[in-house]
Protein backbone atom coordinates (compact mmCIF):
# COMPACT_ATOMS: atom_id res chain seq x y z
CA UNK A 1 0.00 0.00 0.00
CA UNK A 2 1.40 3.34 -0.97
CA UNK A 3 0.49 6.71 0.47
CA UNK A 4 -1.12 7.69 3.74
CA UNK A 5 -3.03 5.26 5.96
CA UNK A 6 -6.76 6.10 5.98
CA UNK A 7 -7.95 7.38 9.41
CA UNK A 8 -10.49 4.54 9.51
CA UNK A 9 -7.80 1.82 9.39
CA UNK A 10 -4.84 0.69 11.50
CA UNK A 11 -1.81 -1.47 10.72
CA UNK A 12 -2.87 -5.08 11.18
CA UNK A 13 0.41 -6.89 11.69
CA UNK A 14 4.09 -6.96 10.96
CA UNK A 15 3.32 -7.29 7.26
CA UNK A 16 1.78 -4.67 5.00
CA UNK A 17 -1.84 -5.31 5.95
CA UNK A 18 -4.48 -2.95 7.30
CA UNK A 19 -7.83 -3.61 8.96
CA UNK A 20 -10.83 -1.34 9.59
CA UNK A 21 -10.86 0.21 13.08
CA UNK A 22 -14.19 -1.53 13.76
CA UNK A 23 -12.28 -4.83 13.76
CA UNK A 24 -9.96 -3.67 16.56
CA UNK A 25 -10.92 -4.98 20.03
CA UNK A 26 -13.91 -6.91 18.68
CA UNK A 27 -12.95 -10.24 20.27
CA UNK A 28 -11.65 -11.76 17.03
CA UNK A 29 -8.01 -11.96 15.98
CA UNK A 30 -7.94 -10.17 12.63
CA UNK A 31 -4.15 -9.77 12.62
CA UNK A 32 -1.71 -12.63 12.14
CA UNK A 33 -0.24 -12.17 15.62
CA UNK A 34 -3.50 -11.08 17.34
CA UNK A 35 -2.21 -7.59 18.07
CA UNK A 36 -5.57 -6.03 17.17
CA UNK A 37 -6.91 -7.57 20.41
CA UNK A 38 -4.02 -6.47 22.66
CA UNK A 39 -4.45 -3.72 25.27
CA UNK A 40 -8.23 -3.61 24.79
CA UNK A 41 -10.38 -2.31 27.63
CA UNK A 42 -13.45 -4.45 28.23
CA UNK A 43 -16.45 -3.22 30.18
CA UNK A 44 -17.33 -5.41 33.16
CA UNK A 45 -21.03 -6.30 33.08
CA UNK A 46 -23.22 -5.21 35.99
CA UNK A 47 -24.57 -7.81 38.39
CA UNK A 48 -23.14 -11.10 39.58
CA UNK A 49 -21.21 -13.37 37.21
CA UNK A 50 -23.20 -15.91 35.25
CA UNK A 51 -22.40 -19.56 36.01
CA UNK A 52 -19.24 -20.55 34.13
CA UNK A 53 -18.07 -16.95 33.73
CA UNK A 54 -14.77 -15.78 35.22
CA UNK A 55 -13.95 -12.14 35.88
CA UNK A 56 -10.51 -10.80 36.67
CA UNK A 57 -10.41 -7.24 37.96
CA UNK A 58 -7.17 -5.37 38.48
CA UNK A 59 -6.84 -2.77 41.19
Amino acid sequence: MHGKLPPTHRPADKTVKFIPLQQQCNGQDDCSWGEDEENCVQQVPEGPPVEGELWMLSQ
